[in-house]
């Protein structure tokens, strides 16, 4: 017997009792039994499942997707003389959305898009912008002395949830990203950091 089919095997008696059925016998279990429990019987019909998907894909839980690896993202000067700075100040996220999209092999998924992660990530080197842990615990983006200088804007906006912080782009700061795309497009991450929400 292969180990698909020892799994096929045990899911059998799983699916048997998950059903209120002894899969030795086939018989009905009484109706105290504790297979019967609601509990128990949510259980072995998850577990049942996760067994069928091992089956599925050949004795893997889940099937392996090949990531693809684009190239780092890089940006020619003509493509970047695409970029209109909005007037009005965006955040990290749409300063990246539109970098990406000027750039077809983004589009095509051969190149790595920019993403507000690493743009936040290369400005807190400069000590543009650091993050601040507020008093529920969570920890937000916010613009430093010195980022307020090329642009960086700390808003505060009410809303649903309550008090949002928002880092935004004013029109100076998203020339300050285009001046210097070569650095930070260069800008290797060191370590993990949390991802970028929309409002970074």
């Amino acid at each position: 017997m292969t180990e698909l089919e020892k799994i096929a095997y045990a899911k059998s008696f799983i699916d048997s009792l998950a059903n209120g059925i002894n899969p030795l016998s086939g018989a009905p279990v009484p109706e105290d039994d504790l297979v019967n429990n609601i509990r128990i019987s949510r259980c072995l019909f998850y577990v049942s499942g996760i067994l069928q998907s091992v089956i599925a894909h050949g004795g893997d839980p889940k099937p392996r997707s090949k990531k693809v690896k684009g190239r780092p993202f890089s940006i020619l000067p003509e493509q970047l003389e695409g970029y209109v700075c909005s007037t009005e100040p965006i955040s990290a996220t749409a300063v990246c959305r539109k970098l990406n999209w000027l750039v077809p092999e983004v589009k095509d998924k051969v190149m790595k898009g920019m993403t507000a992660r690493h743009m936040i990530a290369w400005l807190e080197s400069l000590d543009l912008v650091e993050r601040r842990e507020l008093s529920d615990g969570i920890q937000r983006n916010f613009a430093t002395p010195a980022g307020e200088g090329i642009g960086l804007k700390n808003v505060t906006r009410y809303g649903y949830g309550g008090k949002h912080y928002l880092l935004l782009f004013s029109e100076q700061a998203q020339q300050f990203v285009i001046d210097n795309i070569d650095a930070l497009s260069a800008f290797e991450l060191a370590e993990k950091l949390p991802e970028a929400s929309e409002e970074d």
